[in-house]
């Protein structure tokens, strides 16, 4: 049995496992990827919480427009960094700080590993400074894409709490019905189910210019 302090740790790490993922989850609706679902996992096993956002690039990311191949291999990068992004803005809305303590940051190791595999496996950039500034930027672009729709990520992390997982199709329901930018949301998640229609493949002219339209990066 939990005592009092360790009860108050689990909870604690909990609400920032759900703003850790409600952040992949914006970051990656916003940059038309299907997110299939964000979830607890390992809640009851030791080791404290886990969670999980499983989702899908266009075509797996697998394309043969190279600069189509480069913006999807850069919105991924931004969808992988967005877990410990969103943890360290809620983090300093909490205390005022930008020193993210590094044993929180502890709990993103994982992302910032895989974000470096795929520098290193699709060779984006070259190894070094080039690479460490490349992050850099990378984590400040989702930095300022969170911060914008920030009332989305809130939403999204109070409901997985409550609920400890949700759909694509509630994804869609509560960010179409509760943010403030509704029509925004619902004209959003019509061109992700547009990109992501199996059964009706649109070219990849026509995926290259949808997020051209609306891509937020500097690199």
């Amino acid at each position: 049995m939990k005592t009092f302090i360790e009860k108050q740790s689990f909870d604690y790490e909990m609400i920032a496992l759900c703003w850790h993922e409600a952040g992949h989850t914006i970051a990656g609706l916003l940059n038309y990827a299907k997110i299939t679902n964000v979830c607890f996992s390992n809640i009851t096993k030791p080791g404290g919480p886990d969670g999980d956002t499983y989702y899908a690039m266009y075509n797996g990311g697998i394309v043969e427009d190279q600069d189509l191949a480069r913006v999807l291999l850069i919105f991924e990068l931004q969808i992988v960094y967005a877990g410990l992004i969103a943890e360290k803005t809620y983090y300093k809305n909490i205390c005022g700080s930008d020193r993210f303590p590094a044993h929180l940051k502890s709990g993103s190791r994982g992302d910032i590993e895989e974000g470096s595999n795929i520098i290193r496996r699709n060779k984006i950039i070259k190894s070094g400074r080039q690479t460490f500034l490349f992050k850099k930027q990378i984590q400040k672009d989702v930095e300022l894409l969170l911060k914008e729709y920030w009332d989305a990520v809130s939403i999204i992390a109070r409901a997985l709490y409550q609920k400890k997982r949700l759909s694509y199709s509630e994804l869609k329901s509560l960010l179409t019905r509760k943010t403030k930018d509704k029509e925004f949301w619902k004209s959003h998640f019509k061109k992700i189910d547009i990109i992501h229609n199996d059964k009706r493949p649109i070219a990849e002219y026509i995926v290259k210019e949808m997020l051209m339209e609306d891509a937020i990066f500097s690199i």
